[in-house]
């Protein structure tokens, strides 16, 4: 099962979102805490994934491809450093 992470759990000071439309935008992490909470980071992007039109056409989430590349590394030990075998 994987990791639960909040928005305070954001290491950078920017949340970078892209989406396969062409779609960017980026969020202040301490704005978007006292705006929205200190909510799950997936719950967030969803959030702003909401405006994509591959999603709004689609009617489906799984054709929107919004993340935020950064969470790639953020929460992941890296390769051959201790610990990253125990990652999942």
């Amino acid at each position: 099962m994987p990791a639960i992470h909040y928005l305070s759990d954001f290491k950078l000071p920017k949340i970078v979102i892209v989406c396969s439309c062409g779609r960017r935008g980026e969020y202040d992490r301490d704005r978007a805490i006292e705006r929205y909470g200190n909510i799950e980071i997936r719950e967030f992007i969803a959030m702003k994934a909401k405006a994509c039109h591959l999603r709004n056409e689609n009617h489906n989430l799984n054709k929107c491809g919004a993340g935020c590349d950064d969470l790639m590394y953020m929460f992941q030990a890296a390769p051959f450093t201790d610990g990253w075998r125990d990652k999942d």
